[in-house]
């Protein structure tokens, strides 16, 4: 990319095309976010996605949707398509930014002499399977996932790093898998690469305290009560992090008087209703508070609320946990340390050891009692500012311009 395109990308009414097979309306997806934080700075955006029922929408942010006939499974995101790459030309961007080639969705963008420069955002991280099927330890389903991962989708990521201005990398270990498809030959490939958080929309989810403290009345916590949150889509792969979480927070529940503990995003389905029953024969269940799916308002709602928020894998939810101030505990597997920048601002727990995740909360909540609790909560938020979508799109966009140079 040419400092001409990093000019215009930043100047009113700039054309930028979002490719992504998953998006989802109203969700707080990186693209969602993009697609809103553009729009807020004047830019024309319209995402190309997958979305059915959506032709043409404009929607409430002002974007603009496009849905792109496309073969496959949404279940494991395979989209096979051949139209994006004509339709994106068609709207005549300045920029394109392509979220997951690893879905397939927008491969007919590569090879193409009329393309506007492209960054590329990919997000691999152990969490969510293993990636190197040579590598020792793992068991035949897990080699067998891994090799098909590489035949079906290595591909396109080579393909779509060698020909983007800038491979965007949302964890640290993300280089280091998307180094597993590129050939010897596209070695070099790997100097566009940079590693960026998944971020948070700063509107929403940066840290206000009214709004913590309305969220604390309503919900009738006082100030001698730590609320641990858990937050997670209930969907089958998510099964065993769930439980682990489950696990560490209820015996933590057990051994505090002070915790209160809130899940959210359960469903209808098998997941929440185990869920469910686990926090219904738990002793302490009044100190339980099970919540749906909610919107961005709701979510930033809880979070103000929370004390201190659980992950065990990488997700957008972490940056908003920590953006509202909230103490986070992650696993030490590598893939969220990043996101603490002091000891102050959370702790890790030695992954899939339910003792050492409970003993990580009461920590915690022996960290956030007392009569300076506010302004720690008001540094850790400070702290996060760093993660807000706001400067990681200033950051991306000069990255991008760098590379091109």
């Amino acid at each position: 990319m040419n400092e001409g395109s990093q000019r215009s990308v930043l100047q009113p009414e700039a054309r930028i095309a979002i490719v992504s097979g998953s998006f989802r309306s109203g969700y707080s997806y990186q693209e969602n976010i993009w697609a809103e934080r553009l729009t807020a700075r004047g830019c024309s955006v319209r995402v190309f996605c997958t979305e059915l029922g959506h032709e043409g929408e404009v929607t409430s942010e002002g974007y603009s949707l496009k849905s792109i006939p496309v073969r496959g499974s949404r279940h494991r995101n395979l989209f096979y398509e051949r139209a994006v790459g004509d339709e994106v030309a068609a709207f005549n961007p300045e920029l394109i930014l392509w979220f997951g080639p690893p879905q397939l969705f927008g491969r007919s963008l590569l090879g193409r002499s009329d393309s506007a420069p492209i960054i590329v955002f990919m997000g691999q991280n152990r969490r969510m399977q293993a990636f190197d099927w040579t590598a020792p330890g793992l068991t035949l389903r897990e080699r067998a996932k891994a090799g098909a991962y590489r035949l079906i989708r290595g591909p396109a990521i080579a393909a779509a790093c060698r020909e983007a201005s800038l491979v965007v990398a949302n964890t640290e270990e993300t280089p280091g898998i998307i180094q597993l498809y590129l050939p010897e030959a596209d070695a070099q490939i790997m100097e566009k690469v940079r590693c960026f958080p998944l971020g948070y929309d700063p509107i929403a989810f940066g840290y206000d305290p009214e709004r913590r403290a309305r969220a604390r009345e309503a919900r009738q916590l006082t100030d001698e009560t730590i609320l641990v949150l858990i937050s997670s889509r209930f969907v089958p792969e998510k099964a065993k992090a769930v439980n682990h979480l489950l696990d560490g927070a209820l015996g933590a529940l057990s051994a505090s008087p002070h915790m209160q503990l809130a899940i959210l995003g359960l469903g209808e389905d098998p997941l929440s209703a185990a869920v469910r029953r686990r926090c219904d024969d738990h002793p302490d269940v009044q100190r339980i508070h099970l919540f749906p799916f909610g919107d961005r308002e709701t979510l930033s709602d809880h979070l103000h609320a929370a004390d201190l928020a659980l992950f065990a894998q990488p997700s957008i939810s972490c940056q908003e946990a920590l953006g509202a101030g909230c103490y986070g505990v992650f696993a030490d597997d590598g893939s969220m340390d990043w996101l603490l920048a002091t000891s102050e601002d959370g702790a890790l727990y030695k992954t899939g050891d339910e003792a050492a995740l409970s003993d990580a909360i009461l920590h915690g909540i022996s960290h956030l009692m007392g009569s300076n609790a506010l302004l720690l909560r008001r540094g850790r938020a400070d702290r996060a500012h760093r993660l807000n979508y706001d400067a990681i799109i200033d950051q991306i966009i000069e990255s991008a311009s760098n590379c091109g140079r």
